[in-house]
């Protein structure tokens, strides 16, 4: 008898075990319908065997995988501790959190340090060779080599550049290709392309005359010129004699020359030393040497009027003047009438003194001494005011005469109360006046020596 042939290599799991019908016939052998349950059943079982054999096996393996895992974790007491610049820690009992410190603001001037809770670097200063921190400098005039140019400079930069980009396509349209060319045209000489600096100049002139025109030719031009008259400026052609009537010609300089000799021969002559009494002709003279008022003295000058039978004379010296005359024919020295004082020292001196200012504020000053002021002054204030005279007396003030006035500036009397002059305060350079109201303005007249 044989027993059932079992897979033990590859056995694998029966999902099901068959049950024998009634109508199944008994058969026997490897494949009979008799031992199919017993197959089915073996190989579960042979499954269940070796899925149990590789469990065990894996039991001892995964054991030693666990104890040399083991080997290789720290205890749960072992402690963290969170050092300089971080925070956090502890032991293995929970999770923890390490962190790092707030950090702490770097500057050009800090070093690469750390404290208990926070940390500071050194960093690198910019310069042409090394890239690093940096100072900003806003303006357009800093030589430093180790600071940057501000964002606003930058700006200001980026304007000035559009605007002279914008002047420069401005400029661009405005501008001439080099092959423009320019002609000299008539009178002028020159030109050229533009591919170079080029000149233009004018012709040599022609000469202008009273006869020509305006014209211009291929490399001159004239001018036509006004002619001069008593109304127009213009050329003028000269003229040397003294007998034309001719309104638009000049006078040569020649014969402006024969004129101011005609002029200067016509002044009068002055004589010297003449004898008066012999002398008609009519003529100017000084210091005559006979015939004179002797008391004039030596120096005096004079006038002779008239010819022979009809003749004056007239010495003056010192502020005085005398005359005299005679009608004999011929005139010899016993026919002249005495010498006449029309003008003496003190009538002179007199007539120089009779001073007199016409004016608003003014003054006379009369040849016996006496003087006369007169003016117009304002107060604005009540009280008391000093009013200058116009000239100062020599010697005394008389008498001050006061007046007020109305707004047309016409005067009326004003009352002994309201504005008077106060003559123990007066000098002979200013009075004084006193009133009991804001008088404005007032006239006033003064007489002294």
């Amino acid at each position: 008898m044989a027993n059932i042939t079992e897979n033990t290599q590859n056995p694998a799991w029966s999902n099901g075990i068959y049950q024998i019908e009634t109508s199944d016939p008994v058969l026997g052998g490897a494949n009979g319908i008799a031992n199919r349950q017993a197959k089915e059943l073996a190989a579960r079982t042979q499954w269940l065997r070796t899925e149990l054999s590789k469990a065990i096996s894996s039991i001892g393996t995964n054991k030693s995988s666990t104890d040399s895992a083991i080997a290789t974790k720290a205890n749960n007491t072992v402690t963290l501790t969170a050092g300089n610049g971080l925070t956090g820690g502890g032991n293995l009992t929970a999770n923890r959190t390490f962190a790092l410190g707030m950090p702490s603001i770097i500057t050009a001037s800090t070093t690469n340090s750390v404290t208990a809770d926070s940390h500071t670097h050194a960093i690198d200063k910019a310069s042409t060779s090394v890239a690093g921190i940096v100072q900003l400098n806003n303006t357009l005039t800093s030589t430093a080599t180790n600071q940057a140019l501000t964002a606003a400079q930058g700006k200001a930069l980026n304007d000035k550049i559009t605007a002279n980009a914008s002047d420069t396509t401005t400029n661009l349209a405005t501008k001439a290709n080099n092959t423009v060319t320019l002609t000299a045209g008539n009178g002028l000489t020159g030109g050229g392309n533009l591919t170079a600096n080029r000149t233009f100049a004018l012709g040599t002139p022609s000469i202008i005359t009273a006869s020509t025109t305006n014209s211009v030719t291929a490399d001159s031009h004239t001018h036509a010129i006004d002619k001069a008259s008593t109304s127009v400026a213009g050329i003028v052609q000269l003229n040397n004699t003294l007998t034309s009537t001719a309104t638009n010609q000049a006078l040569t300089a020649a014969q402006g020359k024969v004129l101011n000799d005609k002029i200067t021969n016509a002044k009068p002559v002055v004589y010297a030393g003449l004898d008066l009494d012999n002398t008609t002709t009519a003529q100017f003279y000084k210091n005559a040497s006979k015939g004179y008022p002797e008391i004039l003295g030596g120096e005096h000058a004079g006038l002779i009027i008239g010819f022979d039978s009809d003749c004056l004379q007239i010495a003056s010296g010192g502020r005085r003047m005398f005359i005299r005359g005679s009608d004999a024919n011929p005139i010899t020295a016993d026919s002249w009438s005495d010498w006449a004082e029309v003008l003496t020292t003190t009538q002179a001196y007199q007539k120089n003194e009779f001073a007199l200012k016409k004016a608003q504020n003014g003054y006379c000053k009369l040849p016996n001494g006496l003087i006369f002021q007169w003016g117009i002054a304002t107060i604005l204030n009540e009280g008391v005011g000093d009013i200058n005279f116009n000239i100062a007396f020599p010697n005394a003030v008389y008498i001050v005469q006061l007046n007020e006035m109305t707004t047309t500036g016409r005067s009326i009397a004003g009352a002994p109360d309201e504005i008077v002059w106060d003559k123990t305060v007066t000098t002979t350079e200013k009075f004084n006046i006193k009133s009991t109201e804001k008088i404005g303005q007032f006239a006033w007249f003064a007489i002294g020596i």
